[in-house]
């Protein structure tokens, strides 16, 4: 005959079950955007979230300038007037793919997550990640942007 657990474990099973869901569904969702002006395009930059990915973060330039910080399972935008535009990262190594030429249109918006190779370089107690602009397109984008946080 298997032991009655007690009311005093019962009501701890329940307790804990009862943090875990309120914890689960106490997430909050960003709130949307606000609507493109018609006379603007907007660029998405992102990193996904993976526990493999490092925890590193890199500086996103548009032209040059520091616009944001891609950090892992987090987003951002940035609305442009239409033309083109020069996007890069900082990394450590000077890599193919770290910079990217884009045109955008009126109404445009254009995905570009942030990836990553971790360790590209590395050495005798140290190892730098190295990051790469990845347009993607609007149907990848928008997916996997749901699952970041602003």
């Amino acid at each position: 005959m298997a032991p009655v657990p007690s009311r005093t474990a019962k009501r701890l099973r329940l307790a804990a079950g009862a943090i875990l869901l309120a914890a689960g569904c106490a997430t909050p969702r960003p709130a949307p955007p606000p609507a493109l002006a018609p006379s603007q395009a907007r660029l998405w930059f992102y990193r996904e979230f993976s526990p493999a990915e490092p925890a590193t973060s890199a500086t996103v330039r548009v032209n040059g300038r520091a616009v944001g910080t891609a950090t892992p399972g987090h987003r951002f935008y940035r609305d442009v007037a239409p033309g083109t535009y020069h996007l890069g990262v900082d990394s450590y190594a000077e890599a193919e793919n770290r910079e990217r030429d884009v045109t955008l249109a009126p109404g445009q918006e254009l995905f570009v997550k942030i990836a990553t190779l971790r360790n590209w370089v590395s050495g005798f107690q140290f190892a730098r990640d190295t990051f790469y602009v990845w347009p993607v397109s609007e149907a990848v984008g928008r997916a996997e942007i749901a699952q970041t946080a602003d």
